[in-house]
């Protein structure tokens, strides 16, 4: 978060029941402010403009498992494409000319707007 006071309140009791680790950026460094801003475009553009929660527990259940498909599935360019806590089964890549080798698996996130795919064994 920035250094500005508006939300100070709110946003040390809210993130960390939520289980979100607060960071303010340094002293006059506000390029660190960019990291936040593009996760914020992304968790609107992922989420939030697709789905209107109806509770706050429903927005609170959609933040959670957004978070898990972020971290878990969902790739990171600056992971040569693999999420920061890869689990066994990476989604995979198929090239076009192999479609039918193997079997593939879909997992569906977040109340299906989101897939990842794995080979079956």
């Amino acid at each position: 978060m920035d250094r500005d006071a508006l939300f100070l309140s709110l946003v040390k009791q809210t993130l960390p029941n939520m289980g979100i680790k607060v960071r303010r950026i340094d002293y006059k460094c506000p390029w660190q402010n960019g990291v936040v801003e593009r996760f914020n475009l992304t968790l609107q553009t992922e989420l939030l403009s697709l789905i209107t929660a109806v509770s706050e527990n429903h927005m609170n259940k959609l933040l959670r498992q957004y978070r898990e498909y972020y971290n878990t599935a969902r790739p990171h360019m600056t992971n040569n494409d693999f999420p920061p806590d890869a689990p066994e089964k990476l989604p995979v890549i198929i090239p076009f000319p192999e479609r039918n080798v193997g079997n593939i698996k879909s997992v569906s996130w977040v109340g299906g707007f989101h897939h990842s795919y794995y080979w079956a064994a």
